[in-house]
């Protein structure tokens, strides 16, 4: 379980909080944050990393340092989830994970107003009793049929036929 939490760890800190734009202070600029200045639970919890740590750069050494902390600021029911997403994300197929980075660089590319927009309108359809949303996942299914259940049994990486 601990080598798991680890492997969520590395993912969570590369690829989840890279998305959360971190920037840096006039303070944070003038480190290098190399791995012989890390707090002791800094070295504990970056161990399995202390190979790769030496490839970063100073701005992804800050970010995963960031992550950390953040991660370590998390309940267990939050990493539990953060868990879950980073299995179903192992899962996809590599067309579908470049298919959501670019949804999302195109996310990254709207207005702050309209980013707003979309993320109130999420968090309303997760309030939703589940019946609720699968109905009106249905009803989106029915609305745009290429995105069917049956593409989900190309190969492993190739796009489904269109």
């Amino acid at each position: 379980m601990k080598r798991v939490h680890l492997r969520i760890l590395q993912c969570f800190l590369i690829l989840g909080l890279s998305f959360n734009g971190f920037t840096q202070d006039a303070e944070s600029q003038n480190k290098d944050f190399n791995y012989a200045s890390l707090t002791p639970a800094e070295k504990k919890q970056l161990a399995p990393f202390k190979e790769q740590w030496k490839t970063l750069s100073a701005n992804e050494r800050q970010n995963v340092l960031k992550g950390l902390d953040t991660w370590n600021k998390l309940s267990s029911e939050q990493k539990q989830k953060v868990s879950e997403r980073f299995r179903k994300w192992q899962e996809l197929r590599a067309y579908e994970k470049r298919e959501l980075r670019m949804a999302f660089r195109r996310f990254q590319d709207l207005s702050p107003t309209r980013q707003f927009e979309i993320q109130r309108a999420y968090r309303k359809f997760q309030s939703l009793p589940a019946a609720k949303r699968k109905a009106l996942k249905q009803r989106f299914l029915k609305t745009y049929p290429t995105k069917t259940l049956k593409n989900n049994f190309q190969k492993k990486d190739q796009p489904p036929n269109k």
